[in-house]
């Protein structure tokens, strides 16, 4: 039973180095599952009978055990050819009847060239593809080993410890409730973190349009004062305009009215004044006010 299972074991861990193409090296993780592999596939029932049958033990027969002592001159040696490996494929089987159909017509040379270039792209995809699936394989293995496993709180209510230590299913229990609750509260903590951080976002966002709001309304405003002072200012340029209008009209009728006035002046200086004759009346008014005026002190 050692022997099937030595060599069940040797082809498991064959088979995983080779899909694995030696990206990931075997551990001690590995070895139950290849163990457990080998273990499953060797002792089968059938096995089991056929190691007791081939030791005599069951059903009882000694003569299998003596017949090994005598010697017997015969020549064991078989002479049987060994076929070469083909390619068996459910694929190409199918493929191969597809193409035999439709080259029924075809020359048999021909034929045999697309056979065999059909055949070698079968094999190809075959391999490739589990090529494929072993680095797949290999890469969830190399992460499954990234990942960083955790003990349980096992030590929870003990004070003395001893060399060696036995667990209870209820410890095991209690210790998974501990790890459960803190991996929730863990979770807890970290969704209440993406909640306010969302919440900033959002505040952000809200700042951020009431801000430009903001600045909307004052570039209105100020675009607002610019036009009223723009307005403004053509109306004072306007009235300014108007003034200097009125202003060069008055000068130009002064201009035109003053050779007038100057004749009018001159001719009443050319004209000789008559000389006005005083009477007694406004002499004596004269000389009254002349001697009440007072004098200087």
């Amino acid at each position: 039973m050692f022997k099937p299972l030595s060599t069940a074991y040797s082809k498991k861990l064959a088979t995983r180095l080779h899909k694995h193409q030696g990206l990931v090296p075997i551990t001690k993780a590995d070895f139950f599952s290849l163990f457990w592999d080998a273990w499953m596939s060797s002792f089968t029932t059938k096995n089991i009978f056929s190691s007791f049958q081939a030791t005599g033990v069951h059903p009882f027969n000694p003569n299998v055990i003596l017949n090994r002592f005598t010697t017997n001159d015969s020549d064991t040696s078989s002479n049987a050819s060994e076929e070469a490996p083909t390619y068996g494929g459910e694929a190409w089987q199918k493929l191969n009847t597809v193409v035999k159909r439709a080259l029924s017509g075809a020359s048999e040379k021909d034929a045999s060239i697309i056979r065999q270039s059909l055949h070698h792209m079968a094999i190809q995809n075959t391999l490739l593809q589990s090529e494929n699936e072993g680095l797949l394989d290999a890469l969830t293995v190399k992460k499954r080993r990234e990942m960083k496993g955790k003990s349980l709180d096992l030590l929870q209510h003990y004070e003395y410890w001893g060399p060696s230590m036995m667990w209870t299913p209820r410890s095991f229990r209690e210790a998974k409730t501990r790890m459960r609750l803190a991996r929730e509260e863990r979770e807890a903590e970290e969704k209440e973190k993406a909640n306010m951080k969302e919440l900033a976002k959002a505040n952000k966002l809200y700042n951020e349009k009431i801000a430009q709001e903001k600045r909307e309304k004052r570039k209105k405003e100020k675009e607002e004062r610019d036009r009223l002072a723009a307005v403004k200012a053509k109306e004072v340029a306007e009235r300014k305009v108007e003034r200097e209008r009125q202003k060069q009209a008055r000068d130009s009728q002064k201009a035109v009215q003053k050779p007038s006035i100057s004749k009018r002046k001159a001719s009443q200086k050319a004209a000789p004044r008559k000389k006005q004759k005083r009477s007694a009346r406004d002499d004596v008014g004269g000389a009254s006010r002349t001697a009440r005026t007072p004098t200087p002190p």
